[in-house]
């Protein structure tokens, strides 16, 4: 299939404080310290807390502005995130992210999803520029849910 280009808000892309909010909840292990270009760094392993991951998910990504509660819709949680593999790594002089690597498995009404994510972050407060390629620009936004 040829590219297809959609359009729509994406309030969680610079989320660096829903992702501080979900490490203060969490288990933290520090797995050891690497340098890297010079820098110390903080390999963490991330156990999040499933609540506040379930409400990250739902508020930024899949619902933005509705209040869904689990419980509410009979979803257990524990079941539901069946299998969480998260990994920081945080400059030790700053403690901003560098790197964040995460798997989880998800089964929901007899359906499992896996997803894999792995970000890199750089350039803190600097101006950024996004040139809109041209095949894109009469997109039409998609619908909020």
């Amino acid at each position: 299939m040829p590219p297809m280009w959609t359009k729509g808000e994406m309030p969680w892309v610079c989320s660096l404080e829903q992702a501080v909010d979900l490490l203060k909840v969490s288990q933290i292990d520090i797995l050891r310290v690497e340098e890297v270009n010079g820098v110390e760094i903080y390999v963490i392993k991330v156990v999040p807390d499933l609540g506040k991951l379930w409400e990250i998910m739902m508020t930024t990504i899949i619902a933005p502005g509705m209040d869904l509660d689990p419980v509410a819709m009979g979803i257990d949680l524990e079941e539901m995130f069946d299998k969480i593999t998260m990994k920081r790594w945080v400059c030790r002089d700053t403690f901003l992210p560098v790197k964040d690597q995460s798997q989880m498995t998800m089964v929901l009404e007899g359906m499992e999803k896996e997803m894999s994510t792995i970000s890199r972050f750089h350039s803190f407060n600097e101006p950024v520029t996004i040139q809109l390629p041209a095949e894109a620009a009469e997109v039409e936004e998609m619908p909020q849910w």
